[in-house]
C-alpha cells in the first residue's frame, strides 16, 4: 500500500514538470466525466413473529451494460437501504366502561287533605244536687211532743250527773250547771240517736234549752245533755241538783210536778 502511493507521488510530479515549449503538443479531444446516479428501490419483506424479525431481500439484478460510441459512463450502484419496520406499537385504548345514567325514582308526593276536625259542643256538666240528710221530723205520742209554744206536764225529779247521752261528760258540775236529761219517751220519739263519740251528739234534742215552772211558781231554765231511761213518765225530766234547789230550795221533797216548754225547738 505504502509503495503504491509512493509510485503515484513520482507520476505526478513527473507530470507536473513536464514543460510546455512552445506549444507544440498535439491537441486532443476534450472529453467530459459525466456521472449519473441511479436510485434503486428494492422491497423488503420483513416478517415479525413473537420470538425473532426475519428479513428477506430480493434477487441481485445484473444489468449489462451497452457497449456505445458515447463516453465512458461510471455507473456506482446505489446503495440499498433496508428498513426494517418498527413492530407496530399497539396502544391499548382504555376501555370506556358504558355508564347507564339511571334517573332517580321520582319522589311520591303525598297530598294531606286537611281533616276537618269536628266541632265540639262544650257541655256543661250536670250540676250535682246537694243533698242535706234532713233530722227525721220528731213524731210525737199521745202526751209529748207538740211545738216550742205547747206545755208538756211532768214529774221532776234530780240526779248526780256524769258521761250523758249526748256525748258531754259533766262530772262534777252538779251544783254548777242547769243540766237536764229528757224522758226516754220524748227523747225515742224524736229518734233513737245519742252520739257518735265524746263531745260528738248526734240526737236532735241534745243541746236543745227548755223552761221549767214548778207548781209554787217559780221557773228556770236548762240545757237538754242526758237521756232518762228510768223517768215515771214519758213527759217527765230528771234535772241536776243545781235546778231543783233553785226551784224547791232543797232536795227533800225529791219528786215534784213540773210544766216545761221547748224554748226554740219544735218538737
Amino acid at each position: 500500500m505504502k509503495s503504491a502511493i509512493i509510485a503515484a507521488a513520482a507520476l505526478a510530479t513527473v507530470a507536473m514538470a513536464q514543460p510546455h515549449g512552445p506549444h507544440r503538443r498535439h491537441h486532443h479531444e476534450k472529453r467530459e466525466l459525466v456521472v449519473e446516479w441511479e436510485t434503486v428501490y428494492e422491497t423488503v419483506t420483513v416478517e415479525i413473529d413473537e420470538s425473532a424479525t426475519n428479513t428477506y431481500f430480493p434477487a441481485a439484478k445484473t444489468e449489462a451494460a451497452s457497449a456505445s460510441g458515447s463516453p465512458g459512463q461510471f455507473f456506482q450502484a446505489g446503495t440499498s437501504t433496508t428498513s426494517v419496520a418498527a413492530p407496530p406499537t399497539s396502544t391499548a385504548e382504555p376501555v370506556v366502561e358504558p355508564t347507564t345514567y339511571q334517573a332517580p325514582a321520582p319522589e311520591p308526593t303525598t297530598s294531606t287533605t286537611p281533616v276537618a276536625e269536628p266541632s265540639t259542643t262544650y257541655a256543661a256538666p250536670p250540676v250535682e244536687s246537694t243533698t242535706t240528710a234532713a233530722a227525721p221530723a220528731p213524731t210525737t205520742t199521745a202526751g209529748s211532743g207538740g211545738s216550742s209554744g205547747s206545755a208538756k206536764s211532768g214529774k221532776m225529779t234530780y240526779y248526780t250527773v256524769g258521761l250523758g247521752s249526748c256525748g258531754w261528760d259533766d262530772a262534777g258540775d252538779d251544783d254548777t250547771m242547769n243540766i237536764v236529761a229528757m224522758g226516754a219517751g220524748v227523747w225515742d220519739a224524736i229518734s233513737s240517736l245519742t252520739s257518735y263519740g265524746l263531745n260528738q251528739p248526734a240526737h236532735p234534742l241534745c243541746g236543745q234549752e227548755i223552761t221549767i215552772t214548778a207548781a209554787n211558781g217559780k221557773s228556770t231554765t236548762g240545757i237538754i245533755r242526758d237521756k232518762c231511761p228510768g223517768c215515771p213518765t214519758p213527759d217527765s225530766i230528771d234535772v241536776s241538783e243545781k235546778i231543783f234547789l233553785d226551784l224547791m230550795g232543797s232536795t227533800t221533797a225529791g219528786v215534784v210536778d213540773v210544766t216545761w216548754s221547748y224554748n226554740s225547738f219544735s218538737g
